[in-house]
């Protein structure tokens, strides 16, 4: 159950951050395909990151893990964002992001530079906040967590339907 509190959570977090970069960049885009205030990529990536981390907690180095959990972040957030973004344009057509413009880019969906910052989000993310939303998860009902995953569910159905 906790993995999908912090599926739920990261999605949110996720739309409310590029939401945020397209203000402040003055963009009309909107965070993810969905209606709802969430970005499924980000509750993905998150999960799993929060999953690795996990995994390399039997590394007791405190440098030696950091560091690996950096890697390993910044090749799975790169896997998940190139699957993510074929995806997307093969179930709606779209391209919600497109990296060809950059400078070491592979295709319109990975990049380095965009490969480093998720790295470094998701093991900010994990290693500084996951403890801090562990203690909120306690107080959360599961049942506002599984209500809120068939919002999700359902407004992927609609949203792959109407916008296709």
């Amino acid at each position: 159950m906790l993995y999908l509190y912090f599926f739920v959570l990261y999605s949110i977090i996720g739309f409310i951050f590029e939401s945020t970069v397209y203000k402040i960049n003055k963009s009309n885009c909107y965070s993810g395909v969905l209606y709802g205030p969430y970005t499924i990529i980000y509750g993905i990536g998150g999960t799993i990151s929060f999953f690795i981390n996990n995994l390399l907690n039997i590394i007791k180095n405190p440098y030696l893990n950091i560091f690996l959990c950096f890697i390993i972040f910044v090749i799975i957030c790169t896997l998940i964002e190139y699957i993510g973004g074929n995806i997307i344009k093969t179930l709606f057509n779209i391209d919600k992001w497109n990296y060809s413009n950059h400078k070491y880019h592979l295709g319109k969906y990975i990049c380095l530079d965009y490969a480093l910052i998720w790295g470094i989000l998701a093991l900010l993310f994990v290693k500084l906040f996951s403890n801090f939303f562990i203690q909120i998860f306690i107080i959360i009902p599961n049942y506002l967590i599984i209500t809120f995953l068939i919002i999700i569910f359902i407004d992927f159905i609609i949203s792959l339907y109407i916008k296709k």
